[in-house]
């Protein structure tokens, strides 16, 4: 007797254990708690907060210029060494360059807007702008670093603006950074450049 009664608190526990677990309802909220919070860490830069449309970007100069492009198409940036120029490309094409065994073209925005055009410093960087189809690296000097703005505030084009200039513009904040449209610059054709050439 004495060993069967030790023996019933041992496998009593084990048998009824399993019921509570498949009728409890006290971690469903915990759960829905950890959903909500899961949906959350999940949305993009590019989101409606308080109403307001939220665009998340980085901000970089050439010369005196500021311009700036949603961080969702920036893959890295790097410091810009050397670049191998090509023959037969457009004048905003400055040539290639090697980044880790993949060759991208580097391009000067001032160029292909027909700003003025500064001379290089020794402090230049490259942006890698991707698509999942395209990679081009965009020439910069400083980076001023990555901020969320209104999306839905500021100029969307400026007056002075057209062709190209107004083609590959997202907007102005209110800062007077230029916001490209990074989208479009890596749908060009414009700025493929061909191993035929």
């Amino acid at each position: 007797m004495n060993e069967a009664s030790m023996s019933e608190p041992e496998v009593g526990p084990l048998q009824e254990s399993p019921e509570p677990r498949a009728g409890v309802t006290e971690t469903d909220p915990i759960r829905e708690i950890l959903r909500r919070r899961a949906r959350e860490l999940a949305k993009t830069p590019d989101a409606e907060v308080g109403g307001a449309r939220l665009m998340e970007i980085l901000e970089f100069s050439l010369g005196p210029e500021r311009y700036a492009f949603e961080t969702s198409f920036v893959r890295e940036v790097f410091p810009l060494i050397e670049i191998t120029p090509l023959p037969n490309v457009p004048p905003y094409i400055l040539g290639v360059v090697n980044v880790r065994g993949r060759i991208l073209s580097v391009m000067d925005i001032r160029r292909l807007m027909d700003f003025v055009n500064v001379g290089l410093t020794n402090l230049n960087k490259a942006i890698i702008l991707h698509n999942g189809e395209m990679e081009l690296a965009v020439l910069a000097d400083e980076i001023a670093g990555v901020y969320a703005i209104d999306g839905d505030q500021g100029q969307r084009a400026l007056a002075t603006l057209s062709g190209k200039r107004e083609e590959y513009l997202k907007g102005v904040t209110q800062d007077r950074v230029v916001v490209l449209d990074a989208e479009k610059l890596l749908a060009s054709e414009d700025l493929l450049v061909r191993s035929g050439l």
